[in-house]
Parts: structure tokens; C-alpha cells; sequence
């Protein structure tokens, strides 16, 4: 089955086991799921395993700061990939891969090539996602390795500091092993979670602007049906897809707003974590971390912001397409059920932080404006303190 908008974070998705509907064997589909399974419970293992030892690193600021942002980064995508292995996540995936087949015909060259500009800005914005967690991933995992190999004799050093079972320093190269294969399973969940939300509200966003293209170019998109269908079935046809797209829309919504409550409040907990962690820095390595920490978690809420401000801006636009329709030249039927979708229109879609606010890039601004306050005097305090 072809998929567009979503082929990038299927393909993640198959990878960590988050994907549930793709093999026809039903041997194979149980083996898949073990397989989901135990990377999931082993990810989720070393997470309990990295919070259990954060009692003990309270006499060391910076590696309880270290440990306390894996941990909620960790956390949180935990929760978010069992959230997308629910069944009611596994019938949006159905709606979207339903609709994508149904376009292979029903959509003509120019809504063709609008899909697809919406699929390659998923491909390229997910790519940069894909190699800025890469990058940031694979120096947490080479430092220590270099700093152990240029300072045998002193502490050996690990990616993070986790209760086990056994002495690290016996076995130094197992313990690396483990801890690298967490933070590349823990990598790859992070990309499938950000980029399976920027692929589904990539979908909204791209089925809102074929609307409006369709209300736009009325009357050329009755030419595609036989003479039988009448402006007023038209117009039916497209409110009712005018209303798929909102339910599907509310029910996201009402899929993802208690993460994205989670998310936002953990995310902005971390933010203002990671920038106390900048006053403490020693050294360009630490500094390179943390800098490169801060805007991960950055973007990743400007990523939550950005695409929940698209959805609800398309939406609103469909009443302009609907006015920018020849309807004054229809029947006051046609121009009465315009009249419902442009009224329809002025309430527009929108993602929630929970049951709270609705989620915009300006929910987003405080949190920045939060953590510069919060930098700000936390290094006049230590500041009095040297000076004392």
C-alpha cells in the first residue's frame, strides 16, 4: 500500500515496533508484535533504571541536571509511543492510508501537485529532524567513549548515570554497549514521535487546502462528474467532505490533547532545566550539549505550535475560498448552503494543551520568555554568591 504524507514516519514506526497493521501472515504480525514488545519494555527499563539513581546524584548539580533531562525526554516519549500503538491511534492511521487510496483517483493534476507539495515539505522537514537528533545522539554517545580512551586512569565515564545490576567499571564495555543501544532506540522514538505529528497535522492542513481549491474552481470540478449531478449535489458533496475533515480533525484532538498537555509542561520543566545547565558549564563540550539540547527542545515546541496555528488558519480560509466561488451566478439553494459553510468555517480547528488553552505559537513564546527570565536570575544569584 503506497503512502505519501506518512511514509517517513512509517517507516520509523516499523523500525520500533509502533507500526500494528502491515503484515497479512498473522505469524508474522505476532512476531512483530513480541518484537514491538521487548523494545519497548527494554527502552522503558533503562528509563526506571536512570530515574532510580537521581536520589544519589543530588550532591552533583550537573549530573542530576544531566540525568533529570534524559529522564523526562525519555518519559515522554514513552508515553507518547503508547499512546500511537492505541487503537484509537491505529484508526487515524487507517483514515489517512483510506484517504491517500482514494486520491489515486479522485483528485486531478493541480490538487496533485498541492498533495504533494505537502508530502515533500513532511520529507524534508522530517529529514532535518531525523539528522538533528542523529547528530545530537551520536555525540552522546561518542564523548564518553573518546574522554575513556584519552583519560584511562581517571573515572570512567558513561552516557548517563543509571542503577544496575552490576559494576560499570568491570564491565565498562557492556554498560557502553547497553546505554548506546537506549539512546539510539531512544533516538529513533523521539524522530517517529515528532515526525508522526508533523505528518498527520501535514494531513489536515493538506486536505483543508484541496477543499478550498475545490470551492475556488466550483465549476470546474463539476465538470468532473456526469450531467446528472447538479450544482446543489456539488456543493453537498463537498460539505460533506468539508465535514470529514473536521471530524477527523476533532478527533485527533481528542487523541493527542492530554500529551500534548504533558508534552508542553515537561518540555517547558526541561527548557528551563537544561538553560540553568548553561551557567554551569566547564569546558566547550559541555557548552556544544547543553546549546544543542536547548534547541531540540525548542524547536520541538515551536514544531507543536507551528502546525496546530496551520490547521487552525486553513480552516478558517476554506469561508474565503467558499466567497471567492462564483456563487452569486448559483441558485439560492447553492448560496444558502455556501452561506453554512462560511459560517461553519468561523469557528476555527484547533489542537489543545489538555483541557486548557488551545495550543498556538503563542502559548509557545512564554516558555521561551519563561527560561531567559529564569537564566537571567539564576546567574545574578550566583553571581551575589561568588561575590560573598
Amino acid at each position: 500500500m503506497e503512502v505519501h504524507i506518512l511514509r517517513f514516519a512509517r517507516n520509523l514506526m516499523i523500525l520500533v515496533g509502533v507500526w500494528q497493521d502491515d503484515f497479512s501472515c498473522t505469524t508474522k504480525q505476532k512476531i512483530y508484535h513480541i518484537f514491538s514488545y521487548i523494545i519497548h519494555g527494554l527502552f522503558s527499563t533503562v528509563c526506571f533504571m536512570i530515574l532510580m539513581e537521581l536520589p544519589n546524584l543530588l550532591g552533583n548539580v550537573r549530573k542530576l541536571l544531566d540525568d533529570s533531562f534524559f529522564v523526562s525526554v525519555a518519559v515522554l516519549t514513552s508515553v507518547k509511543i503508547a499512546i500511537f500503538r492505541s487503537r484509537k491511534f491505529q484508526h487515524l492511521i487507517n483514515q489517512v492510508i483510506g484517504e491517500e487510496q482514494d486520491m489515486r483517483t479522485d483528485l486531478d493534476e493541480d490538487e496533485h501537485m498541492i498533495y504533494l507539495k505537502y508530502a515533500n515539505y513532511v520529507y524534508k522537514l522530517s529529514t532535518a529532524v531525523l539528522v538533528g537528533v542523529a547528530s545530537t545522539t551520536l555525540y552522546l554517545i561518542i564523548k564518553p567513549i573518546i574522554q575513556g580512551m584519552i583519560n584511562p586512569d581517571v573515572e570512567k565515564p558513561m552516557i548517563v548515570i543509571a542503577r544496575v545490576p552490576f559494576d560499570q567499571d568491570q564491565h565498562y564495555r557492556a554498560s557502553l554497549m547497553v546505554q548506546s543501544m537506549y539512546f539510539t532506540v531512544g533516538s529513533v522514538y523521539y524522530c517517529t514521535t515528532q515526525i508522526f505529528y508533523i505528518s498527520i497535522t501535514t494531513f489536515v492542513k493538506s486536505q483543508l487546502k484541496i477543499l478550498q481549491y475545490r470551492f475556488r474552481n466550483f465549476d470546474a470540478y463539476r465538470k468532473r462528474f456526469d450531467s446528472s449531478m447538479t450544482d446543489e449535489d456539488v456543493i453537498k458533496k463537498l460539505i460533506r467532505y468539508h465535514i470529514v475533515i473536521m471530524r477527523f480533525a476533532k478527533e485527533l484532538n481528542d487523541a493527542i490533547k492530554y500529551m500534548l498537555l504533558m508534552e508542553y509542561v515537561l518540555i517547558s520543566i526541561t527548557i528551563a532545566t537544561v538553560t540553568f545547565r548553561l551557567i554551569l558549564v566547564e569546558g566547550a563540550n559541555e557548552l556544544v550539549l547543553s546549546i544543542s539540547c536547548s534547541a531540540v527542545l525548542i524547536a520541538q515546541l515551536f514544531i507543536l505550535g507551528s502546525h496546530a496555528d496551520d490547521i487552525s488558519i486553513e480552516s478558517v480560509a476554506v469561508a474565503d475560498a467558499v466567497y471567492e466561488m462564483n456563487w452569486y451566478e448559483k441558485s439560492l439553494q447553492v448560496q444558502d448552503m455556501a452561506l453554512i459553510v462560511i459560517m461553519r468555517s468561523q469557528k476555527p480547528l484547533s489542537l489543545t494543551i489538555g483541557p486548557f488553552a488551545t495550543l498556538t505559537t503563542g502559548t509557545i513564546i512564554p516558555v521561551i520568555n519563561a527560561a531567559y527570565s529564569y537564566i537571567t536570575i539564576m546567574r545574578r544569584i550566583i553571581q551575589r554568591l561568588d561575590e560573598l
